[in-house]
């Protein structure tokens, strides 16, 4: 269960985007049926909206990385016994 509870927030995070990429062409495609828009700037706009995601995307894979690694240098300590000479450790 805390496997599950660990995981749910990125779920939500997918649901969420493509939720917001289902509206961008639901309103989009309306505007096109009307008249409003044309083909070439819906798929600009849907493409700069893809442009702005991947650099969030990326920096909290980054920020990821980082944590996963404190925690296993962190882990190694304890299981080697330097804890007490690890500076910062605040655990």
């Amino acid at each position: 269960m805390e496997l599950a509870k660990s995981i749910a927030p990125f779920y939500l995070d997918d649901i969420i985007h493509q939720t917001r990429t289902n509206s961008h062409y639901l309103g989009g495609g309306r505007l096109f049926i009307v008249g409003n828009i044309m083909t070439s700037d819906l798929l600009a706009f849907v493409s700069y909206l893809n442009l702005l995601t991947w650099p969030m995307v990326a920096l909290g894979w980054v920020t990821n990385l980082i944590q996963r690694g404190a925690a296993s240098l962190f882990f190694q300590a304890v299981c080697t016994g330097y804890r007490n000479q690890c500076r910062g450790w605040n655990h």
